[in-house]
């Protein structure tokens, strides 16, 4: 009987000595969620307010955020253009004549479009007067493109690859008039 009043004792000593760590172990836990709550509240305090100061600073620099990332636009674009060719063409310049000749052509015509594109943005970006030099500048660029593609073709005068020569150094050359327009007067 001893023994068994001696366990009730432990069960009953074990279960207030439970409850009372549970009670501190509630009050410990409320504080510290209090504690994480404030933190949170105080940090999206401060949260906010950087990103007002954020968005002043973007009001403030509107325009020349818009001027730099055009110019940096095209540049990813022109990058990624490469890139796109690169992967998609590859195949096609391993092939046969045919394969190739339409590889230069899809070529050729991707980046005539994105110089039509360029110059389109730097009409609506310069005054008339450097406009008026780019122009001067794009027409003799003209001339040189189309003679270094007669030229680069006179290497393989008569051949079957005369015409793809002739297409490739027009595709080089618009490549690479892409980059200077874009380097030199986007801005």
């Amino acid at each position: 009987m001893k023994k068994t009043i001696i366990f009730i004792m432990l069960v009953a000593m074990n279960f207030f000595i439970s409850c009372g760590n549970s009670t501190n172990s509630e009050i410990t836990t409320q504080k510290e969620n209090e504690i994480v709550s404030n933190n949170e509240e105080n940090s999206d305090k401060e949260n906010d307010e950087g990103k007002e100061e954020q968005i002043i600073k973007i009001e403030d620099n509107e325009e020349d955020e818009v001027v730099i990332s055009k110019s940096q636009a095209y540049l990813d674009r022109y990058f990624q253009l490469e890139k796109e060719l690169e992967d998609s063409l590859a195949g096609k310049y391993s092939g046969t004549t045919i394969d190739m000749k339409e590889a230069v052509s899809i070529e050729y015509d991707s980046w005539d479009e994105l110089l039509n594109e360029i110059y389109g943005v730097l009409q609506e970006q310069l005054s008339e007067e450097e406009m008026k030099a780019v122009r001067e500048e794009q027409i003799q660029w003209l001339t040189i493109r189309d003679s270094k593609a007669g030229e680069s073709a006179n290497e393989v005068e008569g051949g079957t690859m005369e015409p793809l020569v002739y297409e490739s150094s027009l595709a080089q050359s618009t490549k690479e008039r892409c980059y200077e327009l874009i380097n030199n007067y986007m801005k």
